[in-house]
């Protein structure tokens, strides 16, 4: 009878032993299912962030290439306004050398005319006294051919009269 109840008590614990490895067995799967549960809900939420990252650096990259394209276009801009404040500072700078180019060729050329102005008085002033002179030796002459007429006119007068 002790074996028996030994053997009641073993098999009693055997019992309490398979219910509490049950037990355990179920507890363990559902922990294990638990588990499994959050590891996947951890690995949606991961999956969601990492989407949402990416999300952001598409958009990132987006502005970056707006950014880049604005800046490429300033860039132009700003050139463009250099090249055309420099081709403007040309232009005036060419424009005033041919201005005052032009000026000196004018003052040049008002100083040519003033001179040959001077040039065509002084050569007026040399024919004036040349013809005033050339009258005077006309006159002179002609005085000394009239004296020398006269003087024959008389001498043939007399040699007439005489």
């Amino acid at each position: 009878s002790e074996v028996v109840a030994m053997r009641n008590a073993q098999a009693e614990a055997e019992v309490v032993s398979s219910q509490r490895i049950a037990a355990l067995t179920v507890q363990q799967a559902k922990d294990l299912g638990e588990a499994r549960l959050a590891s996947a809900a951890r690995l949606s939420q991961k999956d969601a962030e990492i989407a949402e990252i990416r999300r952001e650096l598409a958009s990132k990259e987006r502005d970056r290439q707006v950014w880049e394209e604005h800046t490429k276009a300033d860039l132009e801009v700003a050139m463009q306004k250099k090249y055309m404040a420099m081709a403007q500072a040309m232009d005036s700078q060419l424009r005033d050398e041919a201005t005052a180019r032009r000026s000196r060729e004018d003052d040049a050329l008002k100083r040519a005319q003033e001179e040959l102005a001077q040039k065509e008085r002084d050569m007026l002033d040399r024919l004036l006294n040349m013809r005033k002179e050339a009258e005077r030796e006309i006159a002179a002459k002609s005085a000394s051919q009239e004296r020398d007429g006269a003087e024959r006119i008389m001498r043939l007068q007399d040699e007439i009269f005489e």
